[in-house]
């Protein structure tokens, strides 16, 4: 039954198939003619690919005969600006022009001395380049000399325009020490404005008797104008010597910058007694009940001021000097190597065992425990000072604590220095669990004298006393000053 069905689908299908197979045989002769429009196309790509490849081999001919030519050319040129130089140099250095002959120097360095001895054709020619080249050395060699001398000079005499065009002549001469003399130099500028500033704070602190931060604007200025230096100068070292020596720079002046503004902060510890100071608030701390030599709240709020405002400049000059340094060595070096130990200097240089940061540190533990001390006595007199507020649901003990508690955080935030803020946000939140907790017990006085908790309250609201209204707004008012304080 499938056969006969199959066979029939055949026969109905005889026709479709009898107009493909004479549409097949009407295409046959246009495929005979595509079969040869082929086989020409074939032909002309090969016979231009052949022409392609025979003007490829010339234009690479001609590219080696064009980079020949350049190099020949530059050979020449070289050979040439080798005789100007000898002759401009022995003609400037005889006449004392220093200025000129560092610049024949400089372009005789960027020369390429072996190609120019591997072009010396004859015996002659090579003596004649070789005569050239150690008159040229020794040339260099003595102004090298020359501007050492001549740098120091314009130093000692203050010059500054005389400093600054010898320091582009080390750089000229490839002298990798200039940049260390110039750094010097300024480091020198740096020290001179250190103990100036240093002068003028101690007499603006016995003119106002402590009452402002003098200190801490000496050192605010200090480092400002160090930034500044760093700013100005910092487009001369790349100009002459490129990206990548920020780092070897500033480590000059940092030493003279540390020493200094170590010294400010010093003065100031002597001057407010900082020390002195921390001892005694140790001693009352450890001895509550001792209310001798109790260190004036007044005076210790502007040295906690000066404290966080010495602490906030020494970090933000320290960002500073860290962002322009770590774009120096991103843009200067390239050698992951190098960049790594640069990076290892400028950390050690900023964060290692320096005398500011030691002193910083040392100055933040007296804020904490100064801070701890001023924290606890306000804190104290708000609960003394507890009463009610008309109006409000809880009593001016909340306001009051949170009060002091955002002031002590706040100025520990201002002076950017983790262990302060940490230290502080701790010795609160011991107070809230504390100190506070105790004081807003939801316990109720009652006029006979006796402390009621919620039971005994009911039960003697059962009772009928009079006083009820009092009773209940006094509970009620603990009640939200234990929910506001989350205790």
């Amino acid at each position: 039954m499938n056969v006969e069905a199959r066979i029939s689908a055949i026969i109905m299908a005889r026709d479709a198939l009898r107009n493909q197979v004479k549409a097949l045989i009407e295409v046959e002769p246009m495929l005979d003619s595509a079969a040869t429009v082929a086989k020409e196309l074939h032909d002309k790509t090969t016979s231009t690919a052949i022409l392609a490849e025979k003007v490829s081999a010339k234009v690479r001919s001609l590219d080696m005969a064009k980079a020949r030519v350049e190099e020949c050319q530059k050979r020449v040129g070289d050979i040439l600006s080798l005789q100007a130089c000898h002759s401009g140099v022995v003609a400037a250095m005889e006449s004392e022009d220093y200025e000129t002959a560092v610049g024949y120097v400089h372009r005789f360095l960027a020369i390429d001395m072996a190609a120019i001895k591997g072009a010396a054709t004859d015996k002659f020619e090579s003596a004649a380049t070789e005569y050239a080249v150690k008159q040229l050395l020794e040339a260099k060699k003595k102004l090298c000399e020359v501007v050492c001398l001549r740098f120091d000079e314009a130093v000692n005499t203050k010059d500054a325009a005389s400093v600054e065009r010898y320091f582009k002549m080390f750089a000229m001469l490839n002298m990798e020490e200039g940049l260390l003399k110039f750094a010097s130099y300024l480091s020198e500028e740096v020290s001179v404005i250190g103990k100036e500033t240093l002068s003028r704070a101690r007499l603006e602190y016995e003119e106002a008797k402590g009452s402002k931060t003098p200190f801490a604007n000496a050192l605010t200025n200090y480092l400002e104008h160090i930034a500044k230096i760093i700013d100005m100068r910092q487009p001369i070292a790349e100009t002459y010597y490129g990206p990548g020596h920020l780092l070897t720079f500033v480590e000059v002046l940092q030493k003279e910058c540390d020493k200094h503004a170590t010294a400010i902060v010093k003065a100031f510890k002597e001057a407010g007694r900082i020390d002195s100071v921390t001892e005694q608030i140790k001693d009352h701390l450890r001895n509550k009940s001792s209310t001798l030599d109790k260190p004036d709240l007044k005076l210790l709020a502007p040295m906690l001021i000066e404290i966080t405002v010495l602490s906030a400049r020494a970090e933000m000059y320290a960002g500073f000097l860290r962002r322009r340094i770590m774009n120096d060595i991103e843009v200067g070096i390239k050698d992951p190597e190098i960049k790594k130990e640069s990076n290892g200097r400028l950390e050690s240089m900023l964060r290692g065992h320096t005398s500011l940061n030691h002193c910083i540190q040392e100055i933040i533990s007296s804020y904490i425990v100064l801070e701890q001390y001023v924290l606890t006595e306000k804190l104290k007199k708000a609960i003394t000072m507890d009463t009610k507020i008309e109006g409000s649901p809880t009593s001016s003990l909340v306001d009051d604590t949170f009060f002091v508690l955002h002031e002590g955080i706040m100025c520990a935030i201002s002076s950017c220095h983790i262990d302060a803020i940490c230290s502080v946000i701790n010795i609160a939140a011991c107070f809230i669990e504390e100190q506070i907790a105790q004081s807003v017990a939801p316990q109720v006085a009652w006029p006979t004298g006796m402390m009621a908790d919620i039971s005994q309250a009911y039960s003697l609201l059962q009772q009928g006393r009079t006083d009820i209204d009092k009773i209940k707004t006094q509970f009620l008012r603990l009640q939200n000053n234990n929910n506001d304080c989350d205790i």
